[in-house]
């Protein structure tokens, strides 16, 4: 499962501003829905090869 815990909040020193935790939550959200639209091509295309066997 993903998490999306900000790393600005658990690095000492660093930037806890909110924009910027908000920008690092963004930006995790994005990576994350870039996986899940691969993993969602992936699987279509399987679908569509094991359909086009029968």
């Amino acid at each position: 499962m993903f998490e999306l815990e900000a790393p600005s909040r658990l690095q000492k020193g660093s930037n806890t501003h909110p924009e910027t935790i908000v920008a690092e939550y963004l930006e995790r959200l994005h990576a994350i829905e870039e996986t899940v639209s691969e993993s969602d091509n992936i699987v279509t295309q399987l679908i569509n090869e094991s359909t086009e066997d029968k």
